[in-house]
């Protein structure tokens, strides 16, 4: 275990998404800040698989995430139940978006689900959403017990928009897109 304190300043972290899989998952504190929560900004580049811990902290995103790897070396983010992710208006997560295999584990719990909202008010289309794409490795990509609100802005036409992706999504609360909750185009059968 390693420890690692952040306190006393403006905000405790402030990453590239790539990053944020090298952060321990146990023996980080971040308390006593003027903002107490961790920035992803700057490169929005997801190349190798990563987990993002739950750090009791809302992340605020303010790039786009795209996850992308390869044939060879596909990329698997994983994001551990309980974790609060709020987005920057037009900011979205993108798996497969530019044609790599890679697969995106959103594993939350009944009691500890993930959250995928909006950093700035609760508004429809406020944030991209998550968009998979063809390549997404259909059977290692899972969403459940998930929040998606106030998505389905920008590039995307739905909160979950299901580009030839057909993923499992159990236990989920899509609510107050922009236009269509799932939205489906090309050969897209998700595991409901």
């Amino acid at each position: 275990s390693q420890n690692v304190t952040a306190t006393g300043s403006d905000y405790p972290l402030r990453l590239a998404a790539d990053a944020i899989g090298s952060l321990p998952t146990d023996g980080l504190t971040i308390s006593d800040n003027t903002h107490g929560y961790i920035v992803i900004a700057g490169d929005g580049a997801i190349t190798r698989s990563a987990t993002w811990p739950d750090l009791d902290v809302q992340w605020l995103i303010d790039t786009a995430i795209e996850v992308d790897g390869t044939a060879d070396a596909p990329t698997v983010l994983t994001v551990q139940a309980g974790t609060d992710l709020r987005f920057m208006a037009n900011k979205g997560l993108y798996v497969s978006k530019n044609g790599g295999a890679a697969a995106l584990v959103l594993a939350g719990t009944e009691d500890e689900p993930i959250l995928l909202l909006p950093w700035e008010a609760n508004v429809p289309g406020n944030w991209s959403g998550i968009g998979l794409y063809n390549e997404t490795l259909d059977e290692n990509t899972l969403m459940e017990h998930i929040e998606v609100g106030y998505a389905g802005g920008r590039d995307l036409q739905g909160a979950l928009h299901l580009d030839n992706a057909s993923p499992t999504v159990r236990s989920a609360s899509v609510h107050d897109s922009i236009e269509w909750g799932v939205f489906c185009k090309g050969t897209c059968a998700p595991v409901l």
